[in-house]
């Protein structure tokens, strides 16, 4: 069992926190397992790059964007979460879905 730190937009930070989302869905670079743990922190992404660091595609907008990593905030919110289930099925390559639940 491991203990993974990430990064959760408001929106789906929000969504755990009131227990209406029951899932996360990640790239498996850390080769997530059932019974893992995660530290989800709260970001607000850079409204330019969106955290990625990358300019954006809007036509109206063709400058670099110039923000430090992590390209965003902490908010200093955070849950912590266990993976109950996981399942790649559907899901596009190294990618997957994990069932959680707020410890």
């Amino acid at each position: 069992m491991a203990e993974h730190e990430l990064k959760a937009w408001p929106e789906f930070f929000n969504a755990v926190m009131d227990g209406s989302k029951t899932f996360e869905i990640r790239n498996n670079d850390r080769g997530f397992q059932v019974g893992d743990r995660l530290l989800l922190r709260e970001f607000e992404p850079c409204q330019r790059c969106m955290g990625t660091g990358r300019e954006r595609v809007d036509s109206w907008d063709s400058d670099r964007c110039v923000c430090s990593k992590p390209h965003g905030t902490l908010t200093g919110r955070y849950v912590l979460v266990q993976v109950r289930y996981i399942t790649d099925y559907g899901q596009p390559k190294d990618q997957v879905v994990m069932s959680i639940v707020k410890v």
